[in-house]
């Protein structure tokens, strides 16, 4: 009888010590994907204009505005940006801001006309969606 007992014992502890870690180990999904915007602008009698998206390589280009669709997180983590001009320069790290002016001083030298902007959406936990867009630009001289 006492080794029924504590055979009985034995399971019910092992059955109720038994934690449900469905949620626990549920991975980690990557933000969602998202678009990229590249315009030129140059400088005129008249102002700042803004050229078409996809403009012939200009001299006269002064900035360029960057922005992008926001990445949505399947787990609705906080979101936030790294920005770099590959070749070139870091334009932002951990920034929850979608909109950048880049001057032609933090493009890539060795790219005459063609420039990748590379864009990585990070949730709070690591996971990682990474976006490039090449734009052909003219960079001003």
């Amino acid at each position: 009888m006492k080794t029924k007992i504590l055979t009985l014992a034995l399971c019910s502890f092992l059955l109720f010590s038994c934690s449900n870690d469905e949620d626990s180990n549920a991975k980690n999904q990557a933000p969602g994907s998202f678009s990229i915007t590249v315009w030129g602008r140059n400088s005129t009698a008249t102002g700042i204009n803004k050229l078409a998206k996809s403009t012939a390589p200009s001299p006269s280009v002064v900035v360029y505005d960057l922005t992008w669709t926001e990445a949505i997180d399947p787990e609705k983590d906080a979101v936030t940006y790294d920005v770099e001009i590959i070749g070139g320069s870091t334009i932002a790290t951990n920034s929850s801001t979608r909109v950048y002016v880049i001057s032609t001083s933090q493009l890539n030298p060795n790219q005459a006309n063609t420039q990748t902007v590379k864009i990585t959406a990070k949730d709070s936990k690591g996971a990682k969606t990474v976006v490039n867009k090449e734009f052909e630009m003219g960079i001003a001289k």
